[in-house]
């Protein structure tokens, strides 16, 4: 039996579809099936420790695991404690004007982050406009070719009308 296999179709059975968690537990009863197993035989394979020379490998694993989460919570709380803004007295004199920098530091990356923000809103509104301006200038390309079309058909319908190469009375002169 393929164990990677089986957490494939076991991860299926928590599957929200009710037909497709039956159909993979089926398929998984059947896979412990012909490995003569089944899901007790699993089930006591997952819980239980191994026998085997990975007990102190396991047990090495535990004791890291508790050092490293009281590490964790000692370093959460001196987190806490540096943000709540209370003296810390083991800094030296000497890293007061690097905390003055450092706070420097951090408002004009506050104030250059206002900026661009600022720049951002400008250049969308501007971006915003030209959406608009284009928008009008594709609807008054489509409003022209429209009519251009409509005098072309026209133009074919009418006889195109012709000018007189008379002229007209007010241009001749009695002397």
């Amino acid at each position: 039996m393929d164990p990677t296999k089986l957490g494939k179709v076991l991860s299926l059975a928590a599957s929200d579809n009710e037909a497709e968690a039956l159909r993979a537990m089926q398929t998984a009863k059947r896979m412990l099936a012909r490995a003569g197993l089944d899901f007790v035989d699993l089930a006591n394979l997952v819980t239980a420790p191994e026998e085997t020379g990975d007990s102190e490998a396991i047990d090495e694993l535990r004791e890291k695991l508790v050092l490293l989460r009281r590490e964790i919570r000692q370093l959460k709380a001196e987190n806490r404690r540096l943000r709540g803004g209370a003296s810390v007295p083991d800094l030296k004199a000497d890293a007061a004007p690097q905390l003055a920098t450092e706070r420097a530091a951090r408002e004009q990356a506050e104030a250059d982050r206002a900026q661009l923000a600022a720049e951002v809103r400008r250049l969308k509104a501007a971006a915003a406009t030209m959406e608009g301006e284009l928008r009008r200038s594709e609807h008054e390309r489509f409003r022209v070719a429209a009519e251009a079309r409509k005098n072309a058909l026209a133009g074919i319908r009418r006889p195109v009308p012709r000018r007189s190469f008379r002229k007209s009375e007010s241009q001749y002169s009695l002397f």
